[in-house]
């Protein structure tokens, strides 16, 4: 009886072993290939792509400092994802609370360079939470197409082009595109009294 109990644990520890190797990704075969057992090649693989190794630190601090408003679709996915990376530093035992404000503003385009000038003129601590709020109640004080970002290159041209397409603002029938002096609607209302 125990002579087949331990061949048949021994049948499953290699099919165990096996199937593990033949979902590993062939470049990564090198990792386990000495390993005789499937606990040893799981911790072989554990210990290859463990997420405190120092490629996932060069990882993380790539995306940190690569991350700009520009690549995003709005500035709360690019606070998000600046504030995530930055969690998963944290996590791994690399501190960057200290860098997070000036990576958040460090990451905006040339059209913020005013409000920059007037966080550091002010004196106030450059932190993340500090930095996080003023974005994101800039974004809540402004329109909300000036913060749409869009992935071109011509993101300067598109805004523009959105401004002059809006036009001015008529006073008298509240559409835009023209003023109250060539407004249709009250040029109209004006011909229906005459007429009465």
């Amino acid at each position: 009886m125990r002579i087949r109990h331990r061949r048949g644990r021994s049948k499953e520890r290699r099919q165990g072993k096996v199937k593990i190797i033949l979902l590993v990704d062939p470049i990564n075969y090198v990792h386990v290939q000495d390993a005789s057992s499937a606990k040893e090649v799981w911790e072989k693989l554990c210990k290859a792509f463990d997420d405190s190794g120092l490629t996932r630190r060069v990882g993380l601090l790539r995306d940190l400092i690569t991350t700009t408003l520009e690549n995003c679709q709005s500035i709360e996915e690019y606070v998000n994802k600046i504030m995530t990376t930055a969690h998963k530093l944290r996590n791994i035992g690399f501190k960057v609370d200290e860098w997070l404000g000036t990576l958040l503003l460090a990451g905006l385009p040339d059209e913020y360079k005013p409000m920059i000038m007037a966080i550091e003129s002010s004196g106030v601590a450059i932190t993340a939470d500090s930095i996080k709020t003023k974005l994101l109640q800039e974004v809540k004080n402004r329109d909300p197409s000036v913060f749409f970002v869009n992935k071109s290159k011509n993101n300067k041209q598109l805004f523009k082009q959105n401004k002059q397409t809006k036009g001015p603002r008529c006073y008298s029938c509240n559409n835009y595109g023209h003023i109250a002096k060539h407004c249709k609607v009250k040029n109209n209302k004006k011909q229906t009294d005459n007429s009465l």
